[in-house]
């Protein structure tokens, strides 16, 4: 009953993010497609099922052109900036966006330095790549990531 239990457990988190992911889109392309639905039945008097998709696709590729403008840029930094000196937003907002960045490549170069590990034991080394640097007290640490199989031989 445990392995049962736990192969649930994994199936519905291997499922869940595509799952919601898709349920975001369906909500997005049917709330636009009831609301530009509704706007050009009243002035054409014509139904086009499916419009939702269409100016959803369209407001997706408007969004990446002006994010891509450099005012625009300037523009979010601020914004940015604002969000994180309110006092109950600014936690929400640092949240949402370290857990975005985590998942995001974007200002990481992931596997661009290697490093050397002593592991699995005492004068045994590894090979490692440099995913991070630690901040604080801890300054000469680093993350790393290790490709590593429990297949030894000696």
């Amino acid at each position: 009953m445990k392995k049962l239990r736990s192969l649930f457990l994994k199936g519905l988190l291997a499922m869940l993010p595509l799952a919601i992911t898709l349920y975001v889109l369906f909500w997005f392309i049917t709330a636009l497609d009831k609301f530009i639905g509704s706007i050009i039945v009243a002035i054409t008097g014509i139904s086009f099922p499916g419009i939702g998709l269409f100016f959803g696709i369209v407001l997706i590729l408007l969004t990446g052109f002006f994010i891509s403008n450099y005012a625009v840029v300037k523009l979010a930094r601020g914004v940015e900036k604002l969000f994180e000196k309110l006092p109950f937003v600014s936690k929400i907002y640092t949240g949402v966006k370290q857990i975005i960045n985590a998942f995001t490549l974007k200002d990481k170069q992931l596997f661009d330095e290697v490093m050397l590990i002593e592991y699995p034991r005492k004068n045994t080394f590894a090979l490692g790549f440099v995913t991070g640097e630690c901040g604080g007290e801890v300054q000469e640490k680093s993350y790393s990531y290790g490709s590593y199989s429990y297949n030894y031989s000696y």
